[in-house]
């Protein structure tokens, strides 16, 4: 006899899960990380391979699916909770409940109880990429286990009885009759009957993950049996009959245990699938299907769209990566944060107008330090669910080209305030940017927006730089406290801010004076990239409160806690009411 081994779960996950999945995330579970129970499906057909196949399609939603494995689905909200997620805890406690079946003596009734499985996930939604790391509990009980394995002669018998009861364990005896499993409480003489078992293993001479929890069940129930003959069913004619010897020791308590599934390079790590090109539906205006189903980069779509609506359109199209304070980089990555910021400076310097229609705040930091310093118009775009805010930044110019509103305003004197003084995105921030994405669920990322909002949103900053743009002198067009001065330009008036609201269809255009301590627009911060560029934007990156020292903001948070508030003893009378 020789030592057993017996060949792994390996997960298939089925493209109609992931799309099951989406779908009951956002609309039946939302933020519930309560499990969830699924069904495993399995082959007794492959015949290549060193793994047993555990597949998961759009069927492993369905509690009715009979002659499958049952597991616990945990998606977790965030890829922080995914990766703290404490496993070996997880493993100890599906382990007790399979120790706990084989003791009660449930599993004779039901003996899919003795192949469980828990499939722990995350799924970041917005970009259609999941991390997943299953496990498949198996007791290492009971000690010493040899094998002996012989070919089986069968008629088909077994998989007739299969097919009719789904049964993953059942008895047949030697004269080939099959017979359920709970029957083998009465068997005294292991010479007299077998047990089959459904075989997803591909290995000829190696029996699948499915024995191990199935042999350390007959160990525990027959304590005077030293062997057993177990069937390993498989399709085709490839039937294997594996007698197991084992060496049996007491265990009152749970024995070890292993279950965490390798991944595909065979460490013990999670599996991480893109399925980008296959849910990414069309989503902008310049892109059609085929473009998301290629896997075409969004730039060179809508560059390459521009051109066939408009030929003579001057288009061009860019693919870098937007630095952003709060997401680190390593030593390896500094060559491409430098020629990533060389091109944005470029960029930047070489347009007259910049929008920032960006994912995240801190995305648009970098673009509004440089259209600060490049003395650029830029207008920022950010949408939440259902409301959204187009900000035009202030442009700073020398104090000797500052000119006086213009007469044609029809609002007192000190409710204007200049371009140059305007507020950019961040003058009303008293942190610096952070890493947003970051330990957030999906609700708390700007991932679900309503329908229409980012067209509205986007014509809103186009016909806001129209009107400046009919202003006699742009770079000087003030914006108003109060309501807007529809006189302000040809086209009307030129707010500082328009926040919309699609709950109620309703606009507000609020108006804010730049701050000088901003982690964006401020002087210091200017002068900072000035002198050490992409150094400069790496330290941001590594460590965003750099920012709060350079401009100050940590002095002004300090001081907040030195604020004392006194109340006067005649209170006393009302606050005791």
């Amino acid at each position: 006899m020789s030592h057993s081994a017996f060949v792994p779960f390996c997960t298939f996950v089925d493209t109609a899960f992931w799309a099951e999945l989406n779908k009951r995330k956002l609309h039946d579970w939302r933020l519930d990380e309560s499990p969830r129970e699924i069904r495993g499906l399995f082959s007794l057909f492959d015949a290549t391979g060193d793994e047993c196949r555990l597949s998961l399609s759009h069927e492993s939603f369905d509690s009715g699916t009979v002659g499958t494995y049952q597991g616990r689905l945990i998606l977790l909200n965030t890829l922080e909770n995914f990766k703290g997620l404490d496993r070996k805890a997880l493993l100890v406690e599906e382990s007790q409940k399979v120790w706990d079946i084989i003791r009660s003596g449930e599993w004779l009734l039901r003996p899919e109880l003795l192949v469980p499985f828990t499939f722990t996930a995350f799924a970041e939604l917005k970009k259609f990429v999941y991390y997943y790391w299953t496990c498949c509990p198996a007791l290492c009980y009971p000690d010493d286990i040899k094998q002996e394995v012989s070919p089986y002669a069968d008629n088909g018998n077994l998989l007739r009885y299969f097919d009719k009861t789904k049964s993953l364990a059942f008895l047949v005896d030697i004269h080939g009759n099959c017979s359920e499993l709970k029957n083998l409480e009465s068997v005294q003489d292991p010479s007299t009957v077998k047990i089959v078992f459904v075989d997803p293993s591909p290995v000829p001479n190696c029996p699948g993950w499915p024995l191990r929890n199935l042999l350390a069940a007959v160990a525990y129930l027959k304590e005077d049996w030293q062997w057993c003959s177990f069937v390993a069913l498989r399709g085709g004619l490839d039937v294997k009959e594996f007698k197991i010897s084992w060496q049996r020791t007491k265990a009152d308590q749970l024995p070890s245990c292993v279950g965490w599934e390798r991944n595909t390079q065979g460490k013990m790590a999670p599996q991480f699938v893109d399925m980008r090109r296959q849910f990414d539906p069309k989503k902008q205006s310049l892109s059609e299907f085929a473009d998301a189903r290629e896997s075409r980069g969004k730039a060179e779509t809508a560059a390459a769209a521009l051109k066939r609506i408009y030929p003579t359109m001057d288009a061009e199209a860019y693919r870098v990566t937007v630095p952003m304070p709060g997401h680190t980089i390593s030593s390896s990555e500094e060559a491409a944060l430098e020629r990533d910021v060389a091109a944005i400076d470029d960029m930047v310097a070489a347009h007259d107008v910049v929008f920032l229609a960006l994912d995240s705040r801190e995305a648009r930091w970098l673009p509004t330090v440089l259209s600060t310093k490049h003395r650029k118009m830029a207008f920022s775009v950010a949408l939440g669910f259902d409301n959204y805010v187009v900000i035009r930044h202030g442009v700073r110019t020398d104090s000797s080209e500052v000119q006086p509103a213009s007469d044609s305003t029809s609002v007192r004197e000190g409710t204007v305030i200049p371009y140059s003084e305007l507020a950019c995105y961040f003058c009303s921030d008293v942190t610096a940017p952070g890493n947003s994405s970051s330990d957030r669920t999906l609700d708390q990322q700007c991932t679900v927006s309503r329908a229409g909002l980012s067209m509205i949103a986007s014509g809103v900053a186009v016909e806001l730089l129209s009107s400046v743009l009919q202003c006699p002198e742009p770079l000087q067009t003030p914006a108003n406290i109060g309501e807007p001065d529809d006189s302000t330009s040809l086209l009307g008036a030129t707010p500082h801010q328009v926040r919309g609201y699609l709950s109620r269809f309703s606009q507000m255009t609020p108006c804010v004076r730049r701050f000088d301590k901003c982690v964006a627009c401020g002087s210091t911060v200017g002068e900072e990239y000035a002198k050490r560029g992409a150094d400069f934007v790496k330290e941001v990156l590594n460590s965003p409160s750099y920012l709060e020292k350079l401009t100050g903001l940590d002095q002004l948070q300090a001081s907040i806690n030195d604020v004392h508030i006194e109340f006067s003893d005649d209170n006393d009378s009302i606050m005791s009411l």
